[in-house]
């Protein structure tokens, strides 16, 4: 044992005796952890046996292959460039650990042109009507000239880049032949001659990426499209909060994002065609804000939700349109479904969460069950409702704030069951091609009903349920 115990002990000696290596370096080598910023880059021209400390055949070939540079503490902030071109191969983080104040950023090149089915991916507008609302939807540009395919150009970058909104980039919700929709609020409008563009990110990956073994307070992807028949991003409760900005998350067969902690979008599209929801995301606890959206597209073109949220809030940051859209199936919970303890939190502006079925005269558009959710006073929401068998339907001990409402082409705008409320304070709900505008445990009523009666005006039903203004 003693002969044992002498020779690790020379073999340490020897180690640390090495010319150049004392005991400190041996201490601090990077496998340990970051000593200051870390900037690596990715090239399809790369080799992932480089250093990657550099750009173009000096870099990594993979995203693994960087994050594999990487020691297991990150004590500051890392940042990982990735250069145009595809990707293929998944992407999971390995077990890293980062400190609070530090950030790991995943950063693609310059957006470029997508490849479309007909159409240009540029020209100057004829029209626009960025007035947008809980009336009129999501604001329009309009390039007469154009002949684009129905809805093609969904989840790529609308860019305008002269006149009033020069620099302004929008996910694109919907299109038709001439005209685009995006989901961005504005406070300027564009003029006749204004030029635009389409684009989409330069930095694609056709496979699924999991930070299963990340420990981090902060983690952004930027200008990425992640395009995958599996589940394209899956993020984990180790994770505090995942970004993604300018980012297109596809998924071919399944959920496009699965999210068991906070995240936000910023500028982003969350495309699937799934019989599960686009964006399903679920934590243990209902603080801090589970899902913070600004200016973000999700849809589903399958019969799944385009987002469900399993306990936790819902903010909507200000200046920001958020736009849903699904063709849900007869039995789904609808377009947007939230169960479990939570609130609704839209930014201190009222811009209005639109929700869009894109099979006429079916399922919900902004659903609540079970559990109880609340949107305060101070944080009612904006919902404008189009093409969907249900506008708005609580069920239970659901309270819904609401700053203003508009329905299009609705069966039922509002209908609450078994003790659910909606609170209109002295807002006005805009009803067109509307069956019932309220409903309330099976009997309808009119906003008129509601109006007609004396201050404060109410409506409840023997069940519980109750509509205020």
């Amino acid at each position: 044992m003693k002969t044992a115990t002498l020779l690790v002990l020379l073999f340490g000696a020897t180690v640390f005796a090495q010319e150049g290596v004392t005991r400190g370096d041996a201490l601090k080598r990077r496998e340990y952890q970051t000593y200051g910023a870390v900037t690596l880059f990715v090239d399809p021209t790369g080799n992932d046996t480089n250093a990657c400390t550099a750009s173009g055949t000096a870099a990594c070939a993979t995203v693994s292959g960087a994050l594999a540079k990487l020691p297991l503490h990150i004590r500051h902030n890392v940042t990982i460039n990735v250069a145009p071109g595809t990707y293929s191969g998944t992407v999971t983080f390995p077990p890293l650990q980062s400190v609070s104040t530090a950030s790991i950023s995943v950063q693609g090149a310059a957006r470029t042109a997508p490849t479309i089915a007909s159409g240009l991916t540029s020209g100057t507008l004829t029209s626009s009507n960025t007035n947008f609302g809980v009336v009129s939807g999501p604001a329009v540009f309009t390039d007469s000239t154009q002949t684009w395919t129905l809805d093609d150009l969904v989840g790529f970058f609308f860019e305008v880049t002269s006149g009033p909104l020069s620099g302004s980039v929008c996910p694109i919700s919907g299109n038709t032949a001439t005209t685009v929709s995006v989901a961005c609020g504005f406070l300027s409008t564009a003029a006749p001659g204004d030029s635009y563009i389409i684009r989409e990110p330069s930095s694609k990956f056709t496979g699924g990426w999991s930070l299963a073994g990340l420990s981090s307070s902060a983690i952004q992807f930027a200008d990425l499209s992640i395009t995958t028949s599996g589940t394209a991003l899956q993020t984990f409760s180790n994770v505090i909060n995942t970004s993604l900005v300018r980012v297109i998350v596809r998924s071919t067969t399944n959920t496009a994002v699965s999210a068991l902690s906070r995240i936000t979008t910023t500028g982003s599209s969350i495309i699937a065609a799934a019989s599960t929801p686009a964006l399903d995301v679920t934590q243990a606890s209902a603080a801090p804000p589970l899902l913070s959206i600004q200016s973000t597209v999700i849809r589903n073109t399958g019969t799944g939700a385009a987002m469900r949220i399993l306990r936790g809030a819902v903010e909507v940051s200000n200046f920001s349109l958020v736009v849903l859209r699904a063709t849900p199936g007869p039995l789904t919970g609808g377009v947007l479904v939230t169960w479990g303890a939570g609130q609704i939190m839209p930014g201190s502006f009222p811009w209005p969460i639109v929700v869009q079925c894109d099979s006429p005269g079916s399922g919900t558009g902004f659903g609540v069950f079970s559990s109880q959710i609340e949107s305060s006073a101070t944080h009612a929401m904006s919902v404008h409702v189009r093409d969907c068998s249900f506008g708005v339907s609580l069920k239970g001990n659901n309270k819904l704030n609401v700053a203003a409402s508009g329905f299009v082409s609705v069966g039922t705008a509002f209908q609450l069951t078994q003790g659910a409320a909606v609170d209109l304070a002295s807002t006005t709900p805009t009803f067109s091609g509307v069956t019932t505008e309220f409903l309330l445990d099976g009997t309808p009523y009119t906003f008129g009903t509601l109006t007609a009666l004396q201050a404060p005006q109410f409506i409840k039903s023997p069940q519980g349920s109750a509509i205020f203004r």
